[in-house]
C-alpha cells in the first residue's frame, strides 16, 4: 500500500504480546450478541473445523486496544520497510512507494517518479540498490523466495500505451522476462505454485481484465478462462475471486474454482480481495465505491460465502492474512492516511494493535 515522503520517527511497536480488548457489538457496545456464524466441530489438527465464537457484526473499541506484537509479514513505518525473513531496509529519496514486497533480506519497492510515471527500486540490507524503470505493480510468492513485477510503458503524451513486460526474479538471481503485447494495464495479481497470475485488458478502459498465467522461462502464457475480472487468487492457487456484473458504482462478485471454471458462490453485498493461507477464509470489502477507504473489513467462508466475521469502526484501507487465523488490517481513525495496523482473529473477532495509531503513515506488503 501507500507510503509517503514523512520521515520515520519512534513508534511504539513492542513486541511481547499484550492483553487484547473485548469487541463491542453494533447493537449494544460491550455486550456479546448471540453466536450467529457456523460452528465447528471439536475434532483437533491441522484440517480441524474452527469453533467460531462471539458476535458476528463488531464495532472495534480502538480507544482501548493495546499493543501487541507487531505484524508478522511485510510491512512500512514511514520509509522503512521491516517484517518478514529480513531486517529493516530504509527506501532512500521523499517519492512516494506505490507497493512493495520482499525477498529474504532485500525489498522491492515501487516508486513514482517526477514524469508521473513509476520506477521499481530493488533494495539490498546492505544498502546497494538497482532501478527497472516503469514497473507499476508488484507481488512476492508466500515464502519469500521469489518476485514478480510488470511495467507499464507511457506514450509521447505521457498518457499509458499498450503493452508490458512482466518479470520472475528468483533469490538465486536467475531473472526471466515476458514480452506482452497489445494489452493494457497489465498487472500482476499472484505468484503461487510456480506461475506467475496477471491481469490484462483487451482495451485502454479497461472495464474488464482477462486472467493470464505464465511460468516463468516459458515463452508465452496461458488465458485462464473466468466469467469475470480477477480480484484475488488464494495461495494454494485452487480459488479465484472475480467482479462481476460491474456497475458504475459496484459490483458482484464470485469464487470460483481456478482449475475447472465452477462457481462456488455470488454475493453482491461483498467484492473478495484476498484470501487466508489455508483457502478457507475470503476477506473482503464493501462491493461499492466507499472513496479512499472502506467501512468495513469482513471475513467470509471461502467454500459457501457465509459471513463469519464484519469488523467497523474505523476506515479501512487494506488488508493482508497473516495467517489462517488472523486478518492484520490497515486503518486510520480519521480521513487522512493509513496510521496503524489491526490484527483481528477471525476464530473469536477480538482485535488488537499490531501498530498503534500514530502520526507516520504505515503500510502493508503485497
Amino acid at each position: 500500500m501507500l507510503v509517503t515522503t514523512v520521515a520515520v520517527a519512534a513508534v511504539a511497536i513492542g513486541g511481547v504480546v499484550a492483553t487484547r480488548q473485548g469487541p463491542d457489538t453494533e447493537d449494544d457496545p460491550g455486550t456479546a450478541s448471540p453466536l450467529a456464524v457456523r460452528t465447528g466441530s471439536a475434532s483437533t489438527g491441522p484440517t480441524a473445523e474452527p469453533t467460531y465464537s462471539g458476535p458476528v457484526k463488531i464495532k472495534v473499541p480502538l480507544a482501548q486496544l493495546k499493543a501487541a506484537r507487531e505484524p508478522q509479514v511485510p510491512y512500512s513505518v514511514g520509509r522503512e520497510i521491516r517484517g518478514g525473513a529480513g531486517g529493516p531496509v530504509r527506501v532512500p529519496g521523499s517519492a512516494s512507494v506505490l507497493e512493495f514486497t520482499r525477498m529474504g533480506e532485500e525489498a522491492f519497492a515501487v516508486m513514482s517518479t517526477d514524469q508521473s510515471t513509476s520506477v521499481l527500486l530493488k533494495l539490498k540490507i546492505d544498502g546497494t540498490r538497482e532501478q527497472v524503470p516503469d514497473v507499476i505493480t508488484v507481488r512476492g510468492t508466500d515464502d519469500q523466495s521469489a518476485v514478480a513485477y510488470s511495467t507499464q510503458p507511457r506514450g509521447k503524451d505521457e498518457l499509458n500505451a499498450a503493452g508490458s513486460t512482466v518479470y520472475s526474479e528468483d533469490s538465486s538471481g536467475k531473472v526471466d522476462k515476458l514480452v506482452v503485447r497489445d494489452l493494457w494495464s497489465v498487472r500482476v495479481l499472484a505468484y503461487v505454485n510456480g506461475l506467475v497470475y496477471y491481469r490484462a485488458s483487451p482495451t485502454d478502459e479497461a472495464v474488464s481484465w482477462k486472467l493470464y498465467a505464465w511460468k516463468p522461462g516459458e515463452p508465452t502464457a496461458k488465458v485462464v478462462p473466468t466469467p469475470g475480472s480477477a480480484t484475488a487468487i488464494s495461495r494454494d492457487g485452487k480459488l479465484v475471486a472475480l467482479r462481476t456484473a460491474p456497475g458504475e458504482h459496484r459490483a458482484c462478485s464470485t469464487v470460483n474454482e481456478l482449475a475447472t471454471g465452477r462457481s462456488l458462490w455470488r454475493t453482491c453485498e461483498f467484492e473478495v480481495q484476498s484470501f487466508t493461507p489455508d483457502g478457507r477464509t475470503a476477506i473482503a470489502t464493501p462491493p461499492y465505491d466507499d472513496g479512499w477507504a472502506a467501512a468495513s473489513a469482513t471475513a467470509l467462508d471461502a467454500r459457501d460465502g457465509t459471513l463469519l466475521r464484519q469488523w467497523t469502526g474505523a476506515f479501512f484501507v487494506s488488508s493482508v492474512a497473516e495467517d489462517d487465523q488472523h486478518v492484520l488490517l490497515l486503518i486510520d481513525d480519521r480521513e487522512s492516511m493509513p496510521r496503524g495496523v489491526l490484527r483481528c482473529n477471525i476464530v473469536n473477532g477480538g482485535c488488537e494493535n499490531a501498530i498503534p495509531l500514530g502520526p507516520i503513515r504505515i503500510g502493508l506488503g503485497n
